[in-house]
Parts: C-alpha cells; structure tokens; sequence
C-alpha cells in the first residue's frame, strides 16, 4: 500500500499542473458526470413533467448542452446570445431553443449595450479600467460598436413566451447576472438550479461581489452546490513564473434546497433537473424519503440518471479516479 501511495503521489506531482488528480482516500469523493440514459422509460413521470420544464440561458447555449432524446418533448430552453440576439440555436440534443430577440436586464427600459473586441465580453455594464490593466485585459475590451437598445426583464420574458415558472437559469452576462436574476422577486423560489458567472473582484461598475450575491441566495433557500473557478495572475515584474493567481470569477451552481420540503411531485422534478445539470448523486439524495411512497416514479428516474453508469465507474471501482484540484 505504501509503494502504491508513492507512486500516486509522484503522479500527482506531474498533472498537478492541470487542476487534476488521483484520488484513492474516498471513492465518495468523484465528480465526473455520468450522461443520462436516453432509452429509459419514462412512463411514470408523465405527471412530473407536466408542464414543460422551461430552462434560460442567458449568455448563448455552448456545445457542451444537450437534452435527452427522451425528454425532448418535455423542455423548453431559451437562448440568448449577448452579441447577437435572435440569433441562438434552434435545437440543442433534439429540444426545442426558443431564441431570445431582446437584451435582458435587471430593470426594463433603454439601455447601453458595448459591443467590443472579443464578443464574449460585451456587456450593458461599464468594466473597470484599472482591472483591465492590471489583468493585461486591453486588446480583449476595446469598442466595437455602442447600441441604444430597450432591454426587458426575464420576468417580462416569462409572460411573453407564458412561462408558468422558470427551472433552471444559467447566466453568463459580464457583471449584469445578480440584477437579472434579483429582479425576478419571490418568483425565484421556484427555480431548482441556478448557475451564475459571480465575481470575488467586481469586473464592472455596480457589479456586486460573490459574497453578496451568496448571501441574498441563501435567504431565498439557495445553497451552494458547485464552484468552477477561474484565476487571472496580475500584470507583475514576475507574473510568468507564477503558477497560480488569485481566483477573480467563478461559474456558481446554487441549488434550492426549499423545494425539498414541498410536494413529491415538486421534489420529483426538481431531482429530474439536477440529474440533468450533471448533479444525479445529489438528485438521487433527496430521492430517498421517496423511495417507498413513490416507489415507481423514483424507480424510473434511478434508470434515467444511472443507466449509463457502468461505462464511467462499475468496471474498475477500485483503481483511483479523478477528480478536480489538487489539494488533500
């Protein structure tokens, strides 16, 4: 055992440098996602996914998001794409994308958009210029275009498009995501999962920090479920031969963990999206004081998020497997 723990020690070592590592102390400790099965069954969910779950992602859909052929039908996800609305896709895995025409903002009315050298940073928020230069940040912001455009709310996009009730928001809108995702009110206790691009160093004006956000978060019965951090190293005298800067931004993942008090038609659901999202371990957690009451139902998803397992785990359970960062 001691040979196999130098050896993975002296591995860990060499790929420490891609944020990764083996790990032998807790099988409990793996957090690679497992894809749904798209051949389950889904006969005994007809309850749990009417209505449609309607997603929002605001920022543009990446490739990297795909709905089940099997649950195509039962989504509908609304894509904007900050530098040219309307313009989103059409279908994302076979589930209908609803592109969004407008610019979002926390509050209706006319608005500043920037348009600027890399499209991804475009934003409605002004960005810090002492930032831009400490971070060596100036060929990525310069202007390309200003638009006067009238921006709406997400709540204002919900009643255009009938929305009964957001499930899961996802926001990447360089600074503006808290104000978006604030203006919604007390109709934010409805969503599961919400996925926000937060800042520990505010990036533009009147951007909240990370902690702020959190905290409001929190009073509405939201807690953190995931962190994908990002790290930006200074413009410094020796910035190269440092390995590591300070964390700037991060993709959050919060998960409203009110909804575990509601209905098993609610709870149901809400498992539905977080296996979804990537999250089946947690999904099946708050599955288990249904497993006798809803025996069928819990059944049904267990083959949905964990039909696939075996081809990521079961073959070799006890050789180490990876997992992101590096520390103990």
């Amino acid at each position: 055992m001691r040979k196999k723990l130098r050896l993975l020690r002296l591995v860990n070592e060499l790929i420490s440098p891609l944020g990764v590592r083996l790990d032998l102390s807790s099988t409990y400790r793996s957090s690679v996602a497992v894809a749904l099965d798209e051949t389950a069954r889904l006969d005994a969910l007809q309850d749990v996914l009417t209505p449609r779950l309607e997603f929002a992602i605001l920022g543009s859909i990446d490739e990297r998001f795909s709905i089940p052929s099997n649950l195509a039908g039962a989504v509908r996800t609304f894509s904007l794409d900050a530098v040219a609305p309307g313009e989103g896709q059409g279908r994302a895995g076979g589930a209908a994308v609803v592109p969004v025409k407008q610019v979002i903002a926390g509050s209706a009315g006319a608005v500043r958009f920037v348009q600027r050298t890399a499209p991804g940073v475009s934003s409605i928020l002004e960005p810090k210029a002492e930032l831009i230069g400490l971070y060596g940040l100036d060929r990525l912001y310069g202007v390309e275009q200003v638009h006067r455009v009238d921006a709406i709310t997400l709540g204002d996009l919900g009643r255009m498009h009938h929305v009964e009730r957001w499930d899961y928001i996802r926001t990447d809108l360089e600074g503006a995501d808290f104000a978006i995702v604030q203006s919604l009110g007390d109709d934010l206790r409805s969503v599961s999962l919400l996925e926000m691009e937060l800042r520990a160093e505010p990036f533009y004006r009147d951007e909240p920090p990370m902690h702020a956000v959190m905290a409001h978060l929190a009073e509405h019965g939201f807690e953190v479920l995931d962190l994908k951090p990002e790290r930006w190293r200074a413009r410094t005298s020796h910035m190269h031969f440092e390995t590591r800067g300070r964390v700037t931004f991060c993709n959050a993942v919060f998960v409203n963990r009110a909804i575990e008090a509601r209905s098993p038609r609610a709870i149901l659901r809400h498992a539905l999206i977080l296996g979804m999202m990537g999250y089946a371990n947690f999904a099946e957690r708050i599955l288990r004081p249904l497993e006798s009451s809803h025996a069928s139902e819990v059944r049904a998803l267990q083959a949905l998020l964990f039909g696939r397992a075996t081809e990521r785990y079961l073959p070799f359970p006890k050789l180490p497997h990876l997992t992101h960062g590096t520390g103990d």
